[in-house]
């Protein structure tokens, strides 16, 4: 500061503060604040800070921006999604929300996003931020392999591995539906068994891969040759059994049957040097004239089917 001379010489006054402490401590929260960005650069999720009341994107992480571009300060509704005009319907702000305001606990959800068709889990949870106002702070990790892997194995359970058609679970867990459906209807199910006649000579003659080739195709048949709403299942080795709801009347069900033998009459070529002829033993069972249970309705198709067998 400058000070009027009281004689000839001018004169100023200077005031020296030490601020060693506070430089050390910005510089302390710059590389706190170097460390944290790195941290949430690292993960690999995708890591958001939204504002409750706006839903402005405050931060967006690295494993985010790679998806989708430095979206930082745009409407998260708008950003990460499609085809909106406002929020989103299954948006958990609410369910983060308390009596007394936002809570302070974690809510998970999932979702699959509709950029990239991923899924994601998300874990959302309330924090102050740096005005004190109240935000949310979401990472969203991917978990499509995993999604894959539980519908694989779900699939798995109710289907057979070698031809992919519906197995013994998958097939009376649809029966009781369907049976339900036709005493509340007050119509008909049909019920076809079907055994194949010589399959074993061709496994013998020809070795394994060549009888699961046959059961492949077999199966491949029979799908082309039933309506949309009609069941497929393979029940066990050559055996499978065909679920028709709604058949009308029993020659219905019986011209199906002509029908699938007719189909699976012609011969089957497995390989270029390999063409097999088989036929189909089959029997028919119609509810409710024929039980009123699965295990009844198969019963009965199932003494038919061993009686034209025996005849074949």
């Amino acid at each position: 500061q400058y000070i009027e001379p009281a004689g000839d010489t001018p004169c100023f006054i200077a005031v020296v503060r030490d601020i060693t402490e506070r430089r050390q401590a910005e510089e302390a929260l710059k590389a706190a604040h170097h460390r944290l960005l790195t941290v949430l650069n690292s993960i690999d999720a995708m890591v958001y800070v939204i504002d409750l009341d706006s839903y402005e994107l405050l931060f967006i992480n690295k494993y985010a921006v790679d998806i989708f571009g430095d979206i930082t300060g745009s409407v998260c509704w708008k950003s990460l999604q499609k085809g909106l005009d406002g929020p989103c319907d299954f948006c958990p702000n609410e369910l983060l929300r308390s009596r007394k305001g936002y809570a302070d606990r974690t809510y998970t959800w999932e979702r699959k996003n509709p950029f990239n068709n991923q899924w994601y889990e998300m874990h959302d949870r309330v924090i102050k931020w740096l005005n004190g106002r109240s935000v949310k702070i979401q990472i969203a990790t991917d978990i499509t392999e995993r999604r894959q892997m539980e519908h694989q194995l779900q699939h798995n359970a109710y289907h057979d591995c070698l031809t992919g058609l519906a197995n013994r679970r998958f097939f009376y867990d649809r029966v009781r539906q369907e049976l339900s459906a036709a005493k509340r209807k007050k119509s008909k199910l049909g019920m076809i068994f079907i055994d194949l006649n010589h399959f074993k000579p061709v496994n013998d003659k020809y070795g394994h891969d060549a009888g699961d080739l046959l059961l492949q195709e077999v199966a491949h048949r029979l799908l082309k040759s039933v309506r949309k709403d009609d069941l497929v299942a393979r029940m066990g080795g050559d055996e499978f059994v065909l679920l028709l709801p709604g058949i009308q009347t029993r020659d219905d069900l019986l011209q199906t049957s002509c029908t699938i033998n007719k189909v699976l009459s012609s011969p089957f070529r497995l390989t270029c040097d390999i063409e097999v002829t088989v036929s189909a033993a089959m029997g028919t069972a119609i509810y409710p004239d024929d039980g009123m249970l699965a295990d009844d309705l198969l019963s009965v198709a199932d003494q038919v089917m061993y009686r034209c067998k025996q005849r074949a």
